[in-house]
């Protein structure tokens, strides 16, 4: 039976059997009274749209088919291409493309069921006159084509109109012509319609493009040709399978082919009396095949030509002993001596072939073959014949001197060695994977749903029995089981969770409620209360054990001691229930408790539930929530604050270094003197972090700490419009506090740099006095963000939303104007008007005459007195500054002075 049948075959079963399939399990089936799936005439509804869809895909695929090698054809003429007028050229294009129509009708109508892009295709490159027709004529290949149009191939065209095309059964080979592979005719119109054709290729085979290349070298060539010969025609090869694989992005695999070798001295008396099936036998071997792909050593492939070599040895004693003919004797002994005196020749081919330029893929060889194969008809024949075709006339040749063609080790080579290795070819492998995985889809895709749908249920059918057994006793087990209670913590989580572990949290939910047997949703139900009436009786009260034992800990900090609190409370009274805030918390703080991966999945199922009450450590909380209580609010409030702002997005913290442009390093190092490190200012005390952070999670964070105020103060107490004021009061202050400290600190880090000698001194100077004065920026860093909220934009109020309509407190600005006073007078240290300069400018114009003294590199006591002169009216100026800019200066100061003396 023909492929072609036998998957059409296979993909009427696969449907037939999914629709009886459908046909016999719906009834079982519980989806629903609105689909009405017990119903004939729905099922058979049904079943026709399965059939429906699986024809019309058929028919599909089989029109597609057609259509894409319609498509190549009309590529490959489309851009057809030559040297002949355009009249001339078009002729040739129609009569070209009808004789290729009419053998590719032969070719589906005769050939393998595979459509033309589908077929394996290889191409054969060799010099001319090298053999590659005749190894094709005479391979014992079968051709389609022969057998109607008397010939075994189709002429090319257009971009391989020097090509012959042989349609076989198995493949599709491309004999090109030897002026192809040695460029010597026409070379860059070649090269290029070739290129044309494998891009054709690529766009309509992207899957294999080629699926090997076939080297053919006469062994005349190697035996008559000299060093310099052998090693152009390995260029030469090289540089066409450099070609193929650069044009197609792929790896091919080559086999190289020793083609006439009966020219080979002995060779016809060795090999005359092998039978036809003899004949068909492979003289070669191959690599074995490596994965990832590596180019082979010619050492290896020498390896399999000296073995393949080897192989005769036995032969040849049984042949001599046959052989009565002295003369026949010698040519038989002397044959595998013929064949070694070649191999310097051969090793000289194969370092050509495999030698590559920097950036080609190296050929990936993948044997060595000798092929002997000779045309029909004796020489003279074979003259006239090439003659007759070359003037367009028909020339009768005569049958009484015809001789008759054979080939040895040429068939078993292409059908065992060469196609069965069609598939080794890498190019794109996401591609490929694609396709594979697509014609397996198609190929099975049917059957293997039906085979899947049958195992289910089947599997189905014999496990639920089983276990619809077991999860009664489950449930009965259940419901008599109680915890030890042990004062040992975790021999009770260890207990609790092995007997919860029984059945994973959406065991519950099985294959039973799919409606395969009604009685399951039953024993579902009840196995699901069995399981929640354990998390609430068992695992809440561990769940609470192990909250309390965290608090117990003295070293845990205010918000940890808050945040569990909060989440005790919630889980043994109901009025406090928050299921969000509870898993919030908890999932927060699973470090703190050590809960296991199990034990979390445990606590999301208990949270789903409805609130219930629990029994708790009353003195324990009440203890947690006094110690919070005698605590200052706002540090508590505070920790809260930063907690939640620790989960928001923040802009990137400021440098300031890098703020006070690219010279600060000339001026300024850290603290410690080092110069390693960065100032750095955290994101929530800048500008950005105050509008962008601050701001708009202060409402949201209000109504948390609102909503909240149950915790410590329980929910008898509500808090009042002047709390909630005083409390947004506090925290303002407390960030703003902060926010001062945090620049204070990073501007108290900053160090003025000494310089190390006179020059770099000077070069300071010259920083200081620039338009990029890193002192002047750094200011104005300062004023920017200290500045938050302009004067006349100052809010009056702040609105709280809550159930009811929320509150809207009044917000005092002496905070935000207390931060900015905190900074004045720095700023305004660096600050020039219209009228005046500021005090930085003129100190900075009065270090010019210093910078003078401390260029002239002969400091004399004369010099030297007057530069210290000019730091001491420097410093009275100095000593007015702000600072740390009075500590900057003087810095600069103090430095100068030490030179000058």
């Amino acid at each position: 039976m023909k492929p072609i049948y036998r998957g059409w075959l296979i993909e009427l079963l696969g449907v037939m059997g999914l629709s009886s399939l459908q046909w016999l399990l719906t009834p079982i089936l519980n989806l629903g009274e609105i689909l009405h799936l017990n119903d004939n005439a729905f099922r058979l509804l049904a079943i026709f749209l399965v059939l429906a869809s699986w024809g019309g895909w058929w028919l599909f695929r089989k029109v597609r088919a057609g259509h894409q090698d319609d498509s190549f054809i009309r590529a490959l003429l489309k851009d057809f291409g030559g040297t002949e007028d355009e009249e001339s050229a078009q002729q040739r294009v129609d009569h070209l493309a009808h004789r290729f129509k009419e053998a590719l009708v032969l070719f589906r109508k005769n050939g393998p069921p595979k459509r033309l892009v589908e077929q394996s295709w290889y191409v054969l490159i060799g010099a001319p006159g090298s053999g590659k027709t005749t190894a094709l004529l005479q391979s014992g290949l079968h051709y389609p084509l022969k057998h109607q149009t008397g010939h075994a191939m189709v002429a090319g065209v257009a971009g391989t109109r020097h090509c012959d095309w042989f349609f076989t059964n198995e493949a599709v080979l491309i004999d090109t012509a030897g002026r192809y592979t040695t460029q010597d005719s026409h070379e860059s119109l070649d090269a290029l319609e070739w290129k044309t054709f494998l891009r054709l290729l690529k766009k309509h085979r992207p899957r294999h493009p080629l699926n090997g290349i076939i080297l053919t070298v006469a062994f005349t060539d190697l035996i008559e040709g000299d060093a310099a010969a052998i090693e152009s025609l390995s260029k030469s090869l090289r540089d066409r399978i450099v070609e193929i694989n650069g044009s197609l992005k792929g790896h091919l695999p080559v086999y190289l082919m020793l083609t006439k070798a009966d020219r080979v001295l002995g060779f016809n008396e060795c090999f005359h009396d092998l039978t036809a099936e003899e004949r068909t036998q492979v003289w070669g071997e191959t690599l074995i095949l490596e994965d990832p792909i590596t180019s082979p050593k010619v050492s290896d492939l020498m390896m399999l030509y000296q073995r393949s070599v080897e192989r005769l040895l036995p032969f040849i004693g049984s042949r001599l002993a046959k052989e009565n003919d002295p003369q026949a004797k010698t040519l038989i002994l002397f044959f595998p001596e013929q064949l070694a005196i070649i191999e310097s020749q051969l090793e000289i081919l194969l370092k050509g072939v495999l030698d590559v330029q920097s950036g080609d893929q190296p050929a990936w060889l993948r044997g060595v073959y000798m092929t002997s194969a000779t045309q029909n008809g004796t020489p003279i024949d074979r003259l006239l014949e090439g003659m007759s075709s070359g003037f367009g006339l028909s020339f009768p040749l005569a049958e009484a001197f015809t001789g008759i063609g054979k080939s040895y080790f040429t068939q078993a080579l292409f059908a065992r060695v060469i196609f069965p290795e069609s598939s080794v070819a890498t190019f794109d492998e996401d591609l490929i994977r694609q396709e594979r995985l697509r014609r397996k889809s198609l190929r099975v895709g049917l059957a293997a749903l039906s085979m899947i749908i049958l195992f289910y249920f089947f599997a189905l059918f014999l496990t639920e029995s089983k276990r619809l057994d077991e999860s009664t006793s489950k449930v009965t087990a259940s419901a008599q089981w109680h915890s030890t209670g042990s004062d040992d913590l975790n021999s009770v989580r260890s207990e609790v969770l092995s007997r919860l572990d029984q059945w994973t949290p959406h065991e519950t939910r099985s294959s039973m409620s799919f409606g395969f047997w009604r009685q399951g949703t039953g024993v579902d139900k009840a196995l699901q209360m069995a399981y929640q009436e354990q998390l609430i009786r068992s695992f809440k009260p561990l769940l609470l054990r192990d909250i309390e034992s965290v608090l117990r800990q003295e070293s845990l900090a205010p918000v940890e001691q808050y945040d569990l609190l909060k989440a005790a409370m919630m889980l043994s009274k109901p009025e406090h229930w928050d299921a969000d805030a509870v898993r919030a918390i908890l999932l927060s703080h699973s470090q703190v408790l050590r809960w296991s991966s199990s034990f979390v999945a445990h606590l999301n199922e208990l949270l789903v539930l409805p609130p219930s009450l629990a029994v708790v450590d009353e003195p324990l909380l009440n203890g947690v929530r006094n110690r919070l209580l005698r605590m200052p609010p706002i540090v508590l409030l505070m920790a809260r604050f930063h907690e939640v702002m620790a989960t928001n997005d923040a802009p990137r913290d400021l440098i300031l270094q890098s703020a006070a442009g690219p010279l600060a390093d000339q001026l300024f190092i850290t603290g410690d003197g080092t110069g390693r490190g960065d100032v750095t200012i955290p994101s929530l005390y800048t500008a950005d972090g105050y509008h962008k952070v601050f701001l708009p999670q202060l409402p949201g964070f209000m109504v948390s700490v609102l909503k909240d105020h149950w915790v410590l103060h329980g929910l008898q107490h509500a808090p009042t419009v002047a709390e909630a004021a005083r409390l947004y009061g506090d925290l303002e202050q407390a960030y703003l506090k902060q926010y001062f400290e945090s620049w204070h600190k990073a501007l108290n880090d900053l160090t003025i740099k000494e310089m190390p000698s006179l020059e770099s001194s000077v070069a300071q100077i010259d920083v200081l006095q620039s338009s990029s004065n890193p002192l002047a920026l750094i200011l104005e860093i300062i004023e920017r963000e200290t500045t938050l909220v302009a004067e006349d934009k100052l809010q009056n109020s702040l609105h709280v939303p809550l159930e009811g309509g929320g509150l809207t407190l009044p917000i005092s600005q002496t905070p935000l104007l207390a931060l900015k006073s905190s900074f004045k007078k720095l700023i305004e240290a660096g600050h020039d008007t219209a009228e005046d300069l500021s005090p930085l400018t003129e100190i900075l114009m009065h270090l010019t005459p210093i910078k003078e003294g401390l260029l002239d590199r002969q400091l004399d006591g004369s010099r030297s007195s007057v530069i210290l002169t000019r730091v001491h009216e420097v410093r009275r100026a100095q000593e007015q500054l702000p600072e740390p800019l009075r500590r900057w200066i003087g810095s600069l100061l103090d430095h100068y002075a030490t030179q000058a003396k």
